[in-house]
């Protein structure tokens, strides 16, 4: 998890911060969920087909941002998938835009936080609003509802009822603060049996054009700031749900021994949902860029690896003369080519491939053996971004030498110049 939110964070440094930041959120409101299931079924009974669905769903998402361009020319998006506790499945996308969402106009030509009524109380298009008091209010907290499952210390962590707004606002620290016009404009939501009065300050922004097309909850934000987006980073990668679960030792026919000892495991959890979902093999990352990540070692410190039945004098031989690494071929590539590139240009130009060759044994013999090498790249499959691992300041030497290979072209740095690093 560590490991992809580090390649996010280099798509991020390369390639520019996030434009925009999106939830979406697995409905058993789907026609499509309903049309699969027999007569008398409810949709926790068939998790195979909201799953299906729902992967269906996303893809179809990817396809209007990434293909039709429905915000404009993609630079790049990257979403992952979590499981509520309660099963449903959701995403958190975030995307870069070549056209920015840079100033209120632009943000509300994009995203909307008020309800599609207008102030005669006329509903253009009553779909909108429909979907709008379906998935998109903020469940009643606060003076309505004291013991909501948002309510702490007697506010809501979200932040609702949001205050009122008449422009859009881009505030000091970063976030976007969305026009909410107290307008006089409210409607009425049933929420576990009671009807409720709501207005602009409970509606979570949403792009109308996804919301139609979607049929669910999709919240999308605005990323102003670049302190933003650390936070959604670790959002977005904050790892597995867990649960507290109480454990009894099963003893003879009389079930469960209820005396102690008691064990108290804080363990993950793993709804039947997620297991369904991981055991079809649906990716749980989607990147439009594949990133490539680069190792890097001291003089003589690079990896090899062996048969486990080959002598001492063999292992010697392997490592002095015949293996390499990402950062040893890079070298002998600009040696040979003079390419004159970073080290982390590398695999824009060439792909780390294998080959096989012929060599003789320790028994003079002539075998077939693999061999790693940099191979110049022909096409992208999907364009490519880099990024070397990070070391810390404590290991002196292989901090300064990553510094080295960040900052100078390959062709500067010979290899034995590696140990005065």
């Amino acid at each position: 998890m560590s490991e992809k939110s580090y390649d996010l964070m280099s798509i991020a440094q390369q390639l520019g911060k996030p434009t925009g930041f999106g939830t979406m959120t697995c409905s058993t409101f789907y026609d499509e969920i309903k049309a699969n299931m027999f007569p008398g079924q409810s949709a926790w009974q068939r998790i195979d087909i909201v799953n299906r669905i729902f992967k269906l769903k996303v893809d179809f998402l990817i396809e209007e941002i990434k293909d039709k361009c429905i915000f404009g020319k993609l630079i790049y998006l990257y979403y992952v998938v979590e499981f509520q506790k309660r099963g449903l499945a959701h995403i958190h996308w975030v995307m870069n835009l070549e056209n920015k969402w840079d100033t209120p106009e632009k943000v509300d030509r994009n995203i909307c936080a008020e309800l599609p009524i207008e102030l005669n109380n006329n509903v253009k298009d009553p779909i909108l609003l429909d979907h709008v008091l379906k998935f998109m209010i903020h469940a009643p907290c606060g003076d309505h509802n004291p013991n909501a499952p948002c309510m702490k210390d007697g506010k809501c962590i979200r932040g609702f009822p949001k205050p009122w707004c008449n422009d859009t606002k881009m505030d000091e620290k970063g976030f976007t603060v969305y026009k909410r016009r107290n307008n006089g404009v409210k409607a009425t939501i049933k929420y576990q049996g009671k009807n409720y009065e709501i207005d602009n300050r409970w509606v979570v922004p949403y792009n109308p054009y996804m919301l139609k097309k979607m049929k669910c909850h999709i919240n999308l934000e605005c990323v102003y700031s670049i302190m933003t987006v650390f936070y959604l980073f670790k959002y977005m990668f904050k790892g597995n749900d867990k649960a507290l679960m109480e454990w009894h030792t099963v003893s003879g026919e009389h079930g469960a021994d209820i005396n102690e000892p008691k064990a108290y495991v804080d363990g993950r959890y793993l709804s039947a949902h997620e297991s369904h979902w991981k055991l079809s093999e649906f990716p749980l990352f989607y990147s439009t860029h594949t990133v490539e990540r680069l190792g890097f070692h001291n003089e003589g410190g690079h990896t090899v690896a062996l048969d486990e039945d080959v002598s001492s004098d063999v292992l010697i031989q392997e490592k002095t003369d015949n293996a390499t690494s990402k950062l040893l071929a890079c070298f002998e590539v600009n040696n040979e080519k003079e390419t004159g590139l970073l080290y982390e240009e590398m695999p824009q130009h060439y792909v780390w491939d294998t080959k096989s060759v012929q060599v003789k044994d320790e028994n003079d013999k002539t075998v077939t053996k693999k061999v790693h090498y940099w191979k110049p790249r022909v096409k992208f499959t999907k364009p490519v971004v880099s990024r070397i691992y990070t070391i810390s300041p404590k290991h002196t030497e292989s901090f300064y030498l990553r510094t080295l290979l960040t900052e100078l072209h390959m062709k500067l740095i010979e290899k034995q110049q590696m140990q005065e690093v």
